[in-house]
């Protein structure tokens, strides 16, 4: 429950791994992702505490959305790694 700051290169970091674990190429994908979630949450929270399970959710949307669904999975599967 401990407030931290939000830090994109965790984020960048998190979904470079589902990629990769999920065997999909994506680092300039990750990199494009991160900036889009980064977006939506600056444009959703502005001043405002997020969420971890808002970022964990708009992430796991946003693959999905790109037909990204075996890297969705992988990223949805770190949370209880």
């Amino acid at each position: 429950g401990a407030k931290e700051p939000f830090h994109p290169q965790k984020l960048f970091k998190s979904i470079k791994k589902s990629f990769a674990d999920a065997g999909v190429e994506g680092g300039k994908l990750s990199e494009e992702l991160t900036k889009e979630i980064v977006s939506e949450l600056e444009k959703n929270y502005t001043n405002k505490a997020v969420p971890v399970n808002e970022i964990r959710k708009l992430a796991a949307h946003l693959l999905k959305q790109k037909g990204f669904k075996k890297v969705e999975r992988m990223y949805l599967l770190h949370k209880y790694l």
